[in-house]
């Protein structure tokens, strides 16, 4: 993989994983550009070390360092990879581990155009993280480096800008803060726009960010006073920004129109324009321009209060409120600013970039054979031990260490852009039959699936006492929502028949056509809910929907192909294609095979043959196989399932928190 390549921008990020310079003016003044934007040369970026590094290996602005090997001395960005906060695993700097940038057009929506408006005030020096001796600056740094880093979200998925602000000593246009040579002009700077000056998009612009936090001295070299608050004057030049931007961009207009989001940092209360008197006078109040733009324009302002005084979180939560959301997130701590910013991240992706996504999410549905003959080995003639049935193979491909889940879509695993459910069917009776969903489609349903065809589950006494003992065994089929192990997705563990006197177990039949009826039915109650108002997971009219069908044994004595083709064709013509595998050796008969190829036909509408799968390694290939002819959104990869095993919805989701120091993971 390579890192994204910006090449309008006189900073930008090269295949190597380093930064490079284009030789561009990269003086630390602030002008307005031709196309009305108000900011600092090409995208705004205002450097002074000339980018680059000597070797390829690492950046000459704190991330990493002249040789390649990694080390740096930056309190604020170095790691071992050679890179600000990101980069490679190997320290070479070539940034093998950052995805490729996906392109607007691939994704299903427009990419957000997010703007950082950050507190510039000399208060922000004031010394905060007291046990490793950093100011506010420093660590506020480190959390918008780490939350804005090459390969994150907000990187991958948004448009990303850089407003810093202090205060504006005289109202003449042009004017600088004496002592202040950071670039700050008339109140503000605009250090890293959306776009550059032929009215392109900066696609995957973190790196941009982070070097030009890297590169930007601390508030007046790290003096306690010099530098006010004037938020309001920043928050209206992030409306005038807004406002050129949507006009050099007209397209962006069309329905759905691209979402603006801006998250104020602020450590303080706010001044007016002299930075002088502490909330006053009553017209400089930011909240109305936050109120303004969330009024008539639907642009939310989220407000990290860097703050612990509680005049200024007062200040923030008037200033959230008339943005549209709600509070101030608490960031009075390093810890807290860190869990902060990763709240904005995951509101954005709720509220923009999910209800795009999810409904395009594929919905796939495992519908496993539940006969008896999975429990059988040596030709159905004997119970089989541990690990050498059907179903435990079946049960470690769908959801063992790398299985169905595992996937590589080419964009991540399946699981993370995948809604996975899992059914079954077995005999008629008791009535209405065996068939059951034991978990519906959902995000991040490994461990359900694992837990749901656990041998060990459904084993209680006195019914079992050894899952695989042979018969006779009498399962106990469990609920998993109830602890252990509480999912918060409903989850029903199942297990095939083993009774009678014989050394092999029996009582559950093939009756396929009542598994496929069981999933079809399942699937239009699941859509009609999925399309109404305040869904969880939400579908729309473009929906994929498929099957993969596993089984083991003939359905002959129990379903007729009539009933079978019926199921299928008509779901078919439903737009849901049904995959078929035929598992074990007991498939390989003239008459299986050919009963088989029928149901693909009849599955897929006859575009597909069976998947002929002798032992697990080979069910694990044809379930690979089915996945890689899908085409998946490179920006729809909303879940990180190894972070989050099942997505909660009874109470917040734990955010993971990165413990590498300095704000990078």
């Amino acid at each position: 993989m390579t890192a994204c390549i910006v090449t309008d921008n006189p900073m930008y990020v090269a295949s190597n994983g380093t930064t490079a310079d284009s030789g561009d003016n990269d003086d630390a003044s602030s002008t307005t550009e031709d196309d009305g934007h108000f900011g600092t040369d090409g995208a705004g970026n205002s450097e002074t070390s000339g980018g680059g590094d000597t070797s390829g290996g690492g950046d000459t602005s704190g991330g990493g360092d002249t040789s390649g090997d990694g080390d740096s001395s930056s309190s604020s960005s170095g790691d071992d990879d050679g890179d600000s906060c990101e980069g490679d695993d190997d320290g070479n700097g070539d940034g093998d581990d950052i995805p490729d940038c996906p392109v607007e057009e691939e994704c299903t929506f427009k990419k957000p155009n997010i703007m950082f408006v950050l507190d510039y005030s000399t208060s922000m020096n004031a010394i905060w993280d007291m046990n490793n001796n950093k100011t506010r600056w420093e660590v506020t740094v480190a959390a918008i480096q780490q939350t804005v880093q090459p390969g994150s979200f907000l990187s991958q998925n948004t448009h990303l800008a850089l407003m810093r602000f202090g205060h504006d000593p005289a109202a003449s246009e042009g004017t600088m803060i004496a002592g202040d040579l950071s670039g700050i002009i008339d109140g503000q700077a605009l250090d890293i726009q959306w776009d550059d000056d032929n009215n392109e998009y900066l696609p995957c612009n973190g790196q941009a960010l982070v070097d030009s936090l890297n590169n930007v001295d601390a508030p007046m070299q790290g003096m306690e006073f010099g530098i006010g608050t004037w938020t309001k004057g920043a928050l209206d030049a992030v409306a005038a920004e807004i406002a050129q931007t949507k006009a050099d961009h007209p397209d962006d207009q069309d329905m759905p129109g691209r979402a603006y989001v801006n998250v104020l940092l602020t450590d303080g209360e706010w001044t007016g324009m002299d930075g002088t008197t502490p909330l006053a006078p009553a017209n400089q109040n930011p909240a109305i321009t936050a109120a303004d733009l969330y009024d008539n324009q639907d642009i939310q302002t989220f407000v990290v209060a860097v703050a612990g005084d509680p005049d200024a979180e007062a200040a923030a939560d008037e200033t959230a409120a008339a943005g549209g959301t709600t509070e101030a997130i608490d960031g009075d701590t390093p810890a807290l600013l860190s869990k902060a910013l990763a709240g904005v991240v995951q509101n954005i992706t709720d509220s923009v970039v999910a209800p795009a996504c999810v409904g395009g999410l594929p919905r796939v549905m495992i519908l496993l054979d539940a006969s008896s003959s999975m429990l059988n080995v040596n030709g159905g003639t004997q119970a089989g031990a541990m690990g050498e049935t059907g179903w435990d193979q079946a049960r470690d491909a769908l959801s063992g260490d790398m299985s169905l889940f595992d996937i590589d879509v080419g964009i991540g695993a399946a699981e993370d852009v995948t809604h996975l459910g899992l059914a079954v069917f077995g005999h008629n009776q008791p009535a209405p039959g065996e068939q059951t969903i034991l978990v519906d489609y959902g995000p991040c349903m490994k461990d359900n699936f694992g837990w749901a065809l656990d041998p060990n589950t459904s084993c209680e006494m006195p019914g079992c006492d050894d899952p695989w003992g042979g018969p006779p065994i009498s399962w106990t089929f469990q609920d998993g929502t109830l602890e252990p192990p509480g999912f918060d997705q409903a989850t029903t563990s199942h297990m095939p028949q083993c009774g009678g006197g014989a050394e092999f177990c029996s009582g559950s039949g093939t009756y396929t056509h009542l598994g496929l009826q069981r999933i079809k039915n399942n699937q239009a109650a699941y859509h009609a809910a999925a399309l109404m108002p305040m869904a969880q997971y939400p579908t729309n009219d473009q929906t994929i929907y498929f099957n993969i069908l596993i089984t083991d044994s003939q359905y002959n004595l129990y379903s007729t192909d009539a009933q079978v083709s019926a199921e299928l064709t008509e779901m078919y013509n439903n737009g849901i294609t049904t995959y078929v595998i035929g598992f074990g050796d007991g498939v390989n008969t003239p008459q299986a095979m050919t009963q088989l190829s029928n149901m693909a036909d009849w599955g897929s509408g006859g575009t597909e043959n069976y998947f002929d799968a002798d032992n697990q390694a080979d069910l694990e290939a044809a379930l690979a196989a089915i996945f890689a002819n899908l085409v998946f959104d490179p920006c729809c990869a909303l879940n990180d399932c190894s972070d989050n095993p099942e997505p909660t919805t009874m109470e917040p989701d734990p955010i993971p928190m990165a413990d590498g120091g300095d704000g990078c993971p």
